[in-house]
């Protein structure tokens, strides 16, 4: 939910719509639909009149709350599930909501201009990840050979390997390919004059893994929040500091993002016993 003016507040949800709902009439007053769930949303803009909300696989929808209309929709602004967003609110001329971050189901973070048609400043793959174990690290992809995939229908090198399979698969009278066409059916269960009833063999859909960027696990319960510190903090203006959690991997990091060289710097890693479920 978020407050709009001081009567009214709006909210969103999994039903595919936006409803504004009026204190002194007591009751929702104007309901807008879209076509996906509305899943996270937050104000932003340097006066707050904007309000960005992820929207079905990946995608952003912004709302301009000044005219109470719909700004832009950002298709496959992330490749999985916004699971969260907040806006950079430090006190600075630099930043001050003049930026938002974005975070999805896989660890990636967006930092986004505050207007009504937001470009995206840059990406940061896998917040969660240490970059001094960049280079020890491969992907789930690239963990699997080539020679280990099994050979595609068709593949030429499959043939060359078995010998002449299709010459040697026939039989004397030529029927190999009826053979070979009742060979894909097998019989699951007879009819009432005892006569087989054959059905297609069950093929098994070779899965590859999605591509990962680490070892590391993320999740929906996973958080994201901007650190606020007093005057005695030495950064640079054009930086902030996040601090973000692992709900599977039990760890708590704070880095600092710098806007200018598109860089992050984990300065702590916390360790929890349990699992943290909120950050405050």
């Amino acid at each position: 939910m978020a407050r709009i003016s001081d009567t009214e507040f709006l909210s969103c949800s999994d039903d595919m719509s936006f409803k504004i709902w009026d204190r002194i009439l007591q009751g929702c007053s104007y309901t807008y639909e879209s076509d996906e769930p509305l899943l996270f949303m937050r104000q932003t803009g340097k006066n707050m009149d904007y309000m960005v909300t992820s929207m079905g696989q990946g995608n952003l929808f912004t709302m301009d709350l000044r005219n109470r209309n719909q700004s832009d929709i950002f298709y496959e602004a992330h490749e999985e599930k916004i699971v969260q967003i907040i806006t950079l609110a430090r006190d600075v001329e630099q930043l001050s909501n003049k930026y938002f971050v974005t975070r999805c189901l896989d660890g990636d973070i967006g930092i986004w201009s505050s207007t009504d048609h937001p470009d995206k400043v840059f990406k940061l793959p896998n917040i969660d990840k240490d970059d001094a174990l960049t280079n020890l690290e491969t992907t789930a992809r690239e963990s699997i050979k080539e020679e280990d995939l099994p050979p595609m229908k068709g593949d030429d090198s499959v043939k060359n390997e078995e010998g002449e399979g299709d010459e040697e698969g026939q039989n004397e009278d030529g029927d190999g390919q009826e053979e070979g066409e009742e060979g894909n059916e097998e019989v699951e269960e007879y009819d009432d004059n005892g006569v087989a009833i054959l059905k297609p063999k069950k093929t098994v859909e070779i899965v590859i893994p999605k591509k990962d960027r680490s070892n590391i696990t993320a999740s929906e319960k996973d958080q994201m929040i901007e650190v606020e510190y007093g005057a005695g903090g030495i950064i640079i203006p054009q930086a902030f500091i996040l601090c973000f959690s692992n709900f599977n991997e039990s760890f708590v990091k704070i880095a600092i993002i710098n806007l200018k060289t598109r860089r992050k710097e984990i300065v702590r890693n916390f360790k929890t016993t349990n699992r943290p479920t909120k950050l405050y």
